[in-house]
Protein backbone atom coordinates (compact mmCIF):
# COMPACT_ATOMS: atom_id res chain seq x y z
CA UNK A 1 0.00 0.00 0.00
CA UNK A 2 1.26 3.45 -0.91
CA UNK A 3 -0.06 6.84 0.15
CA UNK A 4 0.18 9.43 -2.62
CA UNK A 5 0.93 13.13 -1.94
CA UNK A 6 -2.74 13.95 -2.63
CA UNK A 7 -3.89 11.69 0.22
CA UNK A 8 -4.99 8.76 -1.93
CA UNK A 9 -4.08 5.19 -1.06
CA UNK A 10 -2.89 2.88 -3.80
CA UNK A 11 -3.05 -0.90 -3.40
CA UNK A 12 -1.46 -3.22 -5.94
CA UNK A 13 -1.25 -6.96 -6.05
CA UNK A 14 -0.18 -9.83 -8.24
CA UNK A 15 -0.64 -13.56 -8.03
CA UNK A 16 0.46 -16.61 -9.98
CA UNK A 17 -0.28 -20.28 -9.71
CA UNK A 18 0.38 -23.39 -11.71
CA UNK A 19 -0.23 -27.07 -11.42
CA UNK A 20 0.17 -30.20 -13.51
CA UNK A 21 -1.35 -33.64 -13.81
CA UNK A 22 0.29 -36.87 -14.95
CA UNK A 23 -2.02 -39.77 -15.67
CA UNK A 24 -1.79 -43.20 -14.11
CA UNK A 25 -3.65 -46.41 -14.86
CA UNK A 26 -5.98 -45.92 -17.84
CA UNK A 27 -4.65 -42.39 -18.28
CA UNK A 28 -0.98 -43.36 -18.22
CA UNK A 29 0.89 -41.26 -20.76
CA UNK A 30 -1.55 -38.36 -20.45
CA UNK A 31 -0.60 -35.04 -18.93
CA UNK A 32 -2.00 -31.57 -18.50
CA UNK A 33 -0.83 -28.30 -17.02
CA UNK A 34 -2.49 -25.06 -16.05
CA UNK A 35 -1.00 -21.71 -15.16
CA UNK A 36 -2.68 -18.43 -14.33
CA UNK A 37 -1.73 -14.90 -13.47
CA UNK A 38 -3.77 -12.10 -11.93
CA UNK A 39 -3.04 -8.43 -11.29
CA UNK A 40 -5.14 -5.80 -9.55
CA UNK A 41 -4.95 -2.19 -8.47
CA UNK A 42 -7.19 -0.12 -6.23
CA UNK A 43 -7.03 3.61 -5.56
CA UNK A 44 -9.04 5.00 -2.64
CA UNK A 45 -9.49 8.36 -0.99
CA UNK A 46 -11.15 8.70 2.42
CA UNK A 47 -12.09 5.02 2.22
CA UNK A 48 -13.99 5.47 -1.05
CA UNK A 49 -12.86 3.69 -4.20
CA UNK A 50 -11.78 6.07 -6.94
CA UNK A 51 -10.30 3.62 -9.43
CA UNK A 52 -10.05 -0.17 -9.44
CA UNK A 53 -9.09 -2.74 -12.00
CA UNK A 54 -8.05 -6.32 -12.45
CA UNK A 55 -6.56 -8.50 -15.16
CA UNK A 56 -6.53 -12.30 -15.33
CA UNK A 57 -4.97 -14.76 -17.79
CA UNK A 58 -5.04 -18.57 -17.80
CA UNK A 59 -3.36 -21.14 -20.04
CA UNK A 60 -4.26 -24.84 -20.13
CA UNK A 61 -2.36 -27.52 -22.06
CA UNK A 62 -3.19 -31.19 -22.53
CA UNK A 63 -1.41 -34.13 -24.16
CA UNK A 64 -3.36 -37.38 -24.10
CA UNK A 65 -3.87 -40.37 -26.40
CA UNK A 66 -2.21 -38.63 -29.32
CA UNK A 67 -4.20 -35.43 -28.91
CA UNK A 68 -2.52 -32.19 -27.87
CA UNK A 69 -3.79 -28.70 -27.39
CA UNK A 70 -3.31 -25.42 -25.57
CA UNK A 71 -6.08 -23.00 -24.64
CA UNK A 72 -5.91 -19.49 -23.20
CA UNK A 73 -8.49 -17.25 -21.57
CA UNK A 74 -8.21 -13.69 -20.28
CA UNK A 75 -10.27 -10.76 -19.05
CA UNK A 76 -9.73 -7.22 -17.85
CA UNK A 77 -12.09 -4.92 -15.92
CA UNK A 78 -11.72 -1.26 -14.97
CA UNK A 79 -13.90 0.81 -12.61
CA UNK A 80 -13.74 4.56 -11.94
CA UNK A 81 -15.90 6.72 -9.67
CA UNK A 82 -18.30 3.85 -8.96
CA UNK A 83 -18.92 2.95 -12.60
CA UNK A 84 -17.60 0.25 -14.90
CA UNK A 85 -15.41 1.92 -17.50
CA UNK A 86 -14.83 -1.22 -19.53
CA UNK A 87 -14.73 -5.00 -19.38
CA UNK A 88 -12.81 -7.01 -21.93
CA UNK A 89 -13.02 -10.76 -22.15
CA UNK A 90 -11.14 -12.76 -24.71
CA UNK A 91 -12.91 -16.00 -25.56
CA UNK A 92 -11.09 -19.26 -25.06
CA UNK A 93 -8.51 -19.61 -27.80
CA UNK A 94 -7.29 -23.11 -28.44
CA UNK A 95 -4.47 -24.30 -30.67
CA UNK A 96 -3.88 -27.90 -31.72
Amino acid sequence: MTETPSGNFLYRGRGESSYSFTGVGRLEGCSSSTSDESNYHYLARDGVSQVAGDRYREEFSVDCLGQTGTCTFSYQTHFANGEVQFTRQDPHKCLD
